[in-house]
């Protein structure tokens, strides 16, 4: 793009300047109307998404917002107990309640986000699990959190773990909590699955709660 410099009122835009005025501003438009012939490196905002695009050449790519409703990604929870948690097994966790899913990251219920087509990009992927003790849970336990990314057909695991500690009374008992943040770089396509491990020598818990949020941090 051509530098604009020494512009001066009553002025005039040499030709050689080419397009350098019109794509250097932002064009204010909504998704339906974009530019039809946009020259490379072309940003619009949409009225209607509240979402920053950029022309890369092929195709329009989403990179900002303006408002948090307009965030990409999801998240989701588990509100149920799942029943008794063997001490040292590993529990698949599928999600009941979605609170925000931009573009059909995931279907409730199921334990598994997808990444959508076009929506490739660094994402922060973030997990907590919670364990309910119950009354006749007489040994506290050390919580894990697991996450797996399929990534292009590659398995990946992030997995982190805390000592049990009395950190809620929201359900019947004493509630455990762990959980675990990560930023993953994932391609359309790419899927995420999460799982919870409880490991105190007793089988009396129950996973009372879980949490997933993935929200697209970068291109």
């Amino acid at each position: 793009m051509a530098l604009i410099s020494n512009v001066v009122t009553g002025g005039t835009i040499a030709a050689s300047w080419g397009n350098a005025v019109r794509d250097a501003t932002v064009q204010v438009t909504t998704s339906s109307a974009r530019p039809s012939s946009p020259a490379e490196g072309m940003v619009i905002y949409e009225t209607d998404t509240n979402r920053f695009m950029v022309w890369d050449g092929t195709a329009w790519v989403r990179f900002s917002w303006s408002k948090t409703s307009s965030r990409t990604g999801c998240s989701v929870r588990k509100t149920t107990n799942s029943g008794a948690m063997t001490s040292g097994s590993s529990y698949s966790t599928s999600f009941d309640t979605e609170d925000y899913d931009s573009d059909g990251f995931i279907t409730v219920s199921s334990g598994t986000i997808t990444i959508p087509t076009g929506l490739g990009g660094l994402y922060m992927v973030s997990y907590s699990a919670a364990v309910d003790k119950l009354a006749s849970g007489n040994a506290t336990p050390t919580l894990g959190c697991s996450i797996k990314a399929n990534l292009s057909g590659t398995n990946w695991g992030y997995s982190g773990s805390s000592a049990g500690g009395n950190n809620s009374v929201n359900y019947s008992g004493t509630i455990y909590v762990s959980g675990m943040t990560v930023t993953i770089p994932m391609s359309a396509g790419d899927t995420l699955t999460f799982s919870t491990i409880q490991v105190s020598g007793v089988s009396t818990y129950t996973q009372a709660y879980a949490r997933a949020d993935v929200y697209r941090v970068g291109i």
